[in-house]
């Protein structure tokens, strides 16, 4: 049922592909909690669904008619989920610097471990993440929607790198789909599932903490 390319590629990633007559299941073998925590694509009657498996439950994220689609739902849903997370030093280090030293400071770490191609300051541009400051505070925004607002600058500048740093990543992955797979990839509506874990950002946004 999976795209035999995908799941060619899931594979030499080490995770565990297992197929049965109506739905896919792909763990991420080298955790504990593989058994209880695992990503399914699932057909149900003339369309897929894919989703997170928690405990037993299914929680469907994606929905398609289209076999070759729902693949690629289901290889970038299972990279989000089974990815190393940021590193959390440098969002740290990040806030603290603008917190304790300068904005302008907190910029030049920024700049040191994300490239500029994955976020703007003070404008905002569609391939981008972008941060907005509106007087006191900071506001997060991607492909025009608000995600995050009213954050200080330390932990806007951290938030940004986060973000940022979720983007290239989902950048590596869908060059690597593009280019070792024929599927038509929506390069947008995937990132939304990579960065957010849904296909578009319909809550409103959050206010920071």
């Amino acid at each position: 049922m999976l795209n035999e390319q995908v799941e060619s590629l899931l594979s030499q990633d080490g995770h565990g592909v297992y197929v049965f007559k109506s739905r896919v299941d792909v763990l991420d073998t080298a955790t504990i909690t593989h058994a209880e925590n695992y990503i399914q694509m699932r057909q149900i009657s003339d369309h897929y669904e894919v989703g997170k498996i928690r405990r037993g439950r299914f929680s469907k994220i994606a929905e398609t008619e289209d076999r070759d689609l729902a693949s690629a739902y289901t290889y970038i849903l299972s990279k989000a989920i089974y990815d190393a997370p940021v590193d959390g030093d440098i969002a740290a280090e990040i806030l603290r610097t603008a917190r304790e030293s300068s904005v302008p400071a907190a910029k030049v770490v920024l700049g040191q471990h994300l490239s500029p191609r994955y976020y703007s300051i003070g404008s905002q541009e569609f391939l981008h993440m972008n941060l907005v400051p509106y007087y006191n505070t900071y506001s997060l925004f991607y492909q025009g929607e608000e995600i995050i607002r009213n954050m200080d600058a330390g932990h806007a500048f951290s938030v940004l790198y986060t973000y940022g740093k979720k983007l290239e990543q989902f950048d590596m992955h869908y060059n690597r789909l593009h280019s070792e797979t024929d599927i038509p990839l929506p390069y947008y509506e995937l990132s939304h599932l990579y960065i957010f874990q849904n296909l578009a950002i319909s809550h409103s946004a959050y206010a920071a903490d």
